[in-house]
């Protein structure tokens, strides 16, 4: 499958068990609950559905893995694309974790994922500088490498998509995307509550015109933790 994927994901979308204080994390507090997104994308007037949904969790001293996947899936609910097999850190401090444009991806090949990722710390703050991040994005011998920058946090507030009502915190980014020498610079807004994670984002080329947006359309439990959904 040639057609190119387009969701700008912050895979902070995850879920941990109560082993974890995830009061102040900016993803789902247990195992099992799926988040699923619709991202509406203006370049090709295309609709991608993704679901994420929790595999595994395991705890070492201070510092907890959560091993998850996700899946894109067309409105026939047929598969854009292999499902993809994530990792996040989860510390007191906030989670490390991986964000990336599925836009790089064609329909075939598995994706390896390697790089620092970005942080989301446990507390935010209107005005707060996070940390840049960048990750490589393997596939098909061909490697891209997203620089993520200029990350700061802008607003807080409620918002309101399919799936309710949310309060959350808004960090805007560049993303610096180069593939075969090329570079392109993408502005991407997104919208984090705590314990679910990500609720909206957006992303725009750097004259202002939306090039995506993303909304979180459910939130639900998962019928066996290693289902394709």
């Amino acid at each position: 499958m040639k057609d190119l994927i387009f969701c700008v994901f912050v895979i902070s979308t995850l879920s941990f068990t109560a082993t974890v204080n995830s009061n102040s994390l900016y993803i789902p507090p247990r195992t099992g609950i799926v988040l699923e997104y619709l991202t509406n994308n203006h370049q090709n007037n295309k609709k991608i559905y993704s679901y994420q949904s929790i595999d595994k969790i395991e705890s070492h001293d201070s510092v907890t893995q959560v091993y998850y996947h996700l899946s894109l899936k067309n409105k026939k609910h047929i598969p854009l694309a292999p499902s993809i097999n994530l990792t996040a850190y989860l510390r007191e401090s906030g989670v490390q974790l991986y964000e990336w444009d599925p836009t790089l991806l064609s329909g075939d090949g598995e994706v390896e994922l390697s790089g620092d990722g970005i942080c989301i710390p446990s507390s935010l703050k209107i005005g707060q500088q996070l940390k840049d991040g960048f990750m490589v994005i393997s596939q098909n011998n061909l490697k891209t490498r997203i620089n993520i920058i200029q990350r700061k946090v802008t607003d807080y507030k409620q918002i309101t998509v399919p799936a309710g009502k949310y309060p959350c915190y808004k960090i805007e980014e560049i993303h610096e995307t180069t593939t075969f020498g090329q570079q392109k610079r993408t502005c991407v807004h997104t919208w984090y509550c705590p314990n679910i994670g990500i609720i909206a984002s957006e992303s725009y080329d750097l004259k202002g015109k939306k090039q995506s947006q993303q909304k979180l359309i459910a939130v639900r439990e998962s019928l066996r933790l290693n289902s394709n959904v």
